[in-house]
């Protein structure tokens, strides 16, 4: 489009359109000429931040979990009458979620208690995270001291050890990212390129929550699949940047198996907490088997939908531990005078309490 635009340009430019710059058509001409060209075009020139490699990102991610993490110790920050557990990627509501245990909780008597489901399901804008104008506006919440608490599972179908197996008699889909490429392969088909970049954008938008959760002092937890035993197995757990917030001040990794919690199968999961330090406490308590089930969730349903869709949804008993451990840590924080939120925002934050439970669970990507 841009070559047929400007190739017409040049054929019917004439002097009288050249007149006010005092050089000869001929000569403008021959300089619109190559522009033609891509290798004129500019696309390849980047400021100094965009050209930083990789590799020079994670080596700053590792010297921020030596030296400025090593200075921060018992923060603290005033949290105000209302405030925010955002519940990233929240899905449909239904019986048995975090909201539905804290909601049947006895209600705060110092604060309010907002428990936003961000989600594209619940606001097509403000629970977009693809989005850069929404994604600063809560992580502008999160650094105002609005947003007390935050739970996040991070879309895991890029990472999930399920890929490049068998399903039935077909092969399921390609692995698309490995350890040496924790970001993505560098040769994929351009749906999975689609997959995964989506996939970087929800995760780094998770992990940016989490600092800012523990620069203000609030509580939080990362829900992702258990790093793997394979070596050469993707995790987000091998990541540099998740390697430094884990050694920020009150940020913890636990392993558990949510089959433990009443789901269909083992499923081992790993947890980033921060300020949370009581959650173990209330996961032992909340634990309905002794066992493990024996269930694999691998291949089609008879609808023809993978079965990993089906263990996206968290285990009542699992959320009802959160939601203890997230209520204790919400209770601990003393109410501040701070400046009230902007009435617009706490009628968004109400907007988007979901009250209503749905039977419909999402796909995995919406691509």
């Amino acid at each position: 489009m841009w070559t047929s635009t400007l190739s017409y340009f040049i054929e019917t430019l004439e002097e009288a359109d050249v007149e006010r710059w005092h050089i000869p058509v001929r000569a403008v001409r021959t300089q619109l000429e190559v522009l033609l060209e891509p290798t004129h075009w500019g696309l390849t020139s980047q400021d100094a931040r965009a050209s930083s490699t990789l590799h020079e990102l994670e080596q700053e991610c590792r010297d921020i979990a030596v030296t400025e993490w090593m200075t921060c110790s018992g923060i603290t920050r005033p949290f105000g009458y209302h405030r925010i557990l955002l519940h990233l990627f929240s899905g449909r509501r239904r019986m048995g979620d975090v909201q539905y245990f804290l909601e049947n909780m006895e209600v705060p008597e110092s604060y309010v208690l907002h428990i936003v489901s961000m989600d594209v399901v619940v606001d097509g804008i403000w629970g977009d995270a693809m989005a850069t104008g929404t994604r600063n506006y809560w992580l502008k919440a999160a650094k105002d001291g609005y947003i007390a608490a935050f739970l996040a599972g991070p879309p895991c179908e890029t990472w999930s050890k399920a890929r490049g197996r068998e399903v039935g008699s077909r092969r399921g889909p390609r692995i698309v990212r490995d350890e040496s490429h924790l970001w993505g392969l560098p040769c994929m088909a351009l749906k999975e390129v689609a997959q995964v970049i989506a996939g970087n954008e929800l995760l780094t938008f998770t992990l940016l929550m989490a600092g800012y959760v523990v620069c203000t002092g609030g509580s939080g937890v990362v829900e992702h699949p258990a790093e793997p035993d394979e070596p050469q197995a993707a995790s987000i757990w091998k990541l540099p940047v998740m390697l430094a917030l884990l050694q920020a001040p009150g940020v913890q990794r636990l392993r558990l198996s949510q089959g433990l919690f009443g789901a269909l199968t083992a499923k081992p999961t790993e947890l980033l907490t921060i300020n949370m330090p009581d959650l173990p406490l209330f996961l032992n308590k909340w634990r309905t088997r002794p066992e493990l089930p024996k269930g694999q969730a691998i291949g089609l349903t008879e609808e023809g939908f993978f079965r990993t869709a089906l263990l996206k949804e968290y285990p009542p008993a699992l959320c009802g531990a959160l939601a203890e451990a997230f209520r204790v840590q919400l209770d601990l924080l003393d109410v501040k005078d701070t400046a009230m939120p902007p009435e617009a925002d706490i009628a968004k934050w109400k907007s988007m309490t979901v009250t209503e439970y749905s039977s419909h669970i999402g796909a995995d990507y919406a691509g």
